[in-house]
């Protein structure tokens, strides 16, 4: 508690020396002393969902408008601006919406993604005037935790886990912290407006018990392979995506493709490919499987991906017997990630998770070339713009995409694609869900800023809407493929049940590309729209 107040002290010190104005994040060390030694001054805080700047504010009991609104308000009087009639903070009674329970978490490869797309989908929804989200994290160990507002603003399943068990330790020292804090900024009542409470531990079957509308923000393993939707379904309980079969059969890489393998008559492909026993495949001489596998695929390159868990878990490209020998290694050490430097296709610092659970199944398919497409954002002057470099190194006709898809089960249309590029071989998670790391143009571009013909996109998007429902899949989804850019032809990679909706994921850039456009919380309520209807 002192040294916590210490801390305070040096920090307001040094806002104050500084001559900081409304609000700053302050890094500092502590040593081993007690010596607190400030290392950064940061001005304006970092604003993502889960920065620093409102998980403290959570602390307090402050929102994210919360503590927006005060640094706005603090700063319009500063320049003698009357303060503007308060909005409320939510629209809609909470008496009259619909209660949803959003789920994320678990322990997949995936799951730190699950949390940003299950908290994301909770703030989004919480100014629905429909809907109203409440938040509950899936531990590692089948528990499910009811989180509060601050409980659910973390970075990782770890964090929310350990501070939920930690929660009644400490929450005497946060309380005292809070109160004098709220003191000195004048604080109380309208100001907060999501009061801190302690995280609820409950059995998975009295979590159920309590919701009749799941929304499943869950990233592979169980919330993705049919698992967890039939224990739903045994409970009456009603959720977001596709059925148990869907989900299952878009979860199996090598099932999807034995589907897709029927549709090549309407334009529709899927990559030339074989399927491991990882049994075999260890047994095995790794230059001798290397030859067995390229010459199966038809290519000197091929794409390696476990058959039975999430999209991106584990897929890495090899270009060389010793890429397999060194994957092989790892999935049988059972290690939880890869880094890209001993792999000959991948660059040094590229990271790839790998799944948590055994896997039985190893899916080879052929690489495919695609177009060399680079954003030239460099201005050569004041009046110039990024630009697209398309084709200087490689001209496939091929462009890799990813199409959300949207609908009841049997009739799901496809949205506008996004043309993806990797900085090395395949899409990593960072590039899929993380903003500021991966290139996404939406709608593929058109001559003259790029290549790909209108009429090519209008056929594509018919043959992914084709591909969802020859999958079966109901509510929303996402599929990637490669797509031509001449005939609209698409060679399809993966169907995934549960996308990723993180605030950086195309499923929104599509949405607003749309005509009229659809905004991120108008695809929410459209999907628990969904998941409230009667499956057919």
């Amino acid at each position: 508690m002192e040294v916590i107040k210490e801390i305070q002290h040096v920090s307001e010190q040094a806002f104050s020396l500084l001559g900081l104005r409304d609000f700053a994040r302050i890094d500092s060390w502590l040593r081993p002393d007690g010596e607190i030694l400030v290392s950064d001054i940061n001005p304006i805080s970092g604003m993502e969902q889960n920065s620093f700047l409102f998980i403290s504010a959570a602390q307090l009991g402050m929102s994210h408008a919360d503590i927006l609104r005060l640094v706005v308000h603090t700063a319009a009087r500063r320049v003698g601006i009357e303060e503007a009639d308060r909005a409320p903070v939510e629209a809609g009674a909470p008496t009259t919406r619909q209660s949803v329970a959003v789920l994320f978490g678990g322990e997949t490869a995936e799951r730190q993604v699950s949390v940003l797309s299950g908290t994301n989908v909770w703030l989004k929804l919480l100014g629905s005037q429909r809907y109203l989200p409440l938040p509950y994290l899936l531990d590692p160990d089948g528990s499910v935790w009811q989180l509060s507002y601050s409980a659910a603003l973390r970075h990782s399943v770890e964090e929310i886990v350990e501070s939920c068990r930690d929660a009644q330790l400490l929450d005497d020292v946060r309380s005292k912290l809070a109160s004098s804090i709220l003191q000195r900024l004048g604080l109380s009542g309208d100001d907060l407006s999501s009061p801190v409470s302690p995280p609820v531990r409950l059995t998975m079957e009295e979590f159920l018990k309590q919701h009749d509308l799941v929304f499943i923000a869950l990233h592979g393993g169980e919330g993705e392979d049919g698992t967890l939707q039939e224990v739903l379904d045994a409970h009456g309980v009603r959720y977001n995506g596709s059925d148990v079969a869907a989900s299952r059969l878009c979860m199996d890489k090598y099932e999807t493709g034995k589907v897709i393998a029927e549709l090549a008559s309407e334009g529709i492909y899927t990559a030339r490919r074989i399927c491991v026993p990882l049994f075999d495949a260890l047994s095995r001489d790794s230059s001798e499987l290397w030859q067995e596998i390229a010459a199966a695929c038809g290519t000197s390159r091929v794409v390696v991906k476990p058959v039975d868990d999430g999209c991106s878990a584990g897929v890495v490209p090899l270009g060389r017997p010793e890429d397999l020998a060194e994957y092989l290694r790892l999935i049988d050490g059972g290690a939880t990630r890869l880094q890209g430097g001993s792999f000959s296709l991948l660059t040094a610092g590229q990271i790839i998770e790998l799944p948590t659970k055994r896997q039985t199944r190893l899916l080879f398919e052929e690489y495919i070339e695609t177009d060399d497409i680079r954003v030239d954002d460099i201005s050569r002057d004041a009046s110039s713009a990024a630009s697209l470099l398309w084709g200087r190194e490689r001209d496939t006709g091929w462009v890799e995409v990813t199409v959300g898809v949207l609908g009841k089960k049997g009739s799901m249309t496809a949205m506008n694609p996004s043309v993806t590029i990797a900085s090395s071989g395949v899409l990593s998670l960072e590039e899929k869900f993380m903003g500021g790391t991966g290139v996404n143009i939406t709608p593929p571009p058109a001559p003259p800023l790029g290549r790909v013909r209108p009429e090519a996109v209008h056929l594509a998007k018919e043959r992914i809407a084709r591909v969802a429902n020859a999958l079966g899949m109901a509510g929303y989804g996402r599929i990637d493929a490669f797509m031509h850019r001449e005939t609209g032809k698409v060679i399809v990679i993966e169907a995934n049940s549960l996308p990723g909706l993180t605030p950086a994921t195309v499923f929104y850039h599509q949405g607003l590309a749309e005509d009229p456009p659809l905004p991120p919380r108008d695809i929410l309520e459209m999907i628990v729209d969904l998941a409230d209807s009667p499956r057919t």
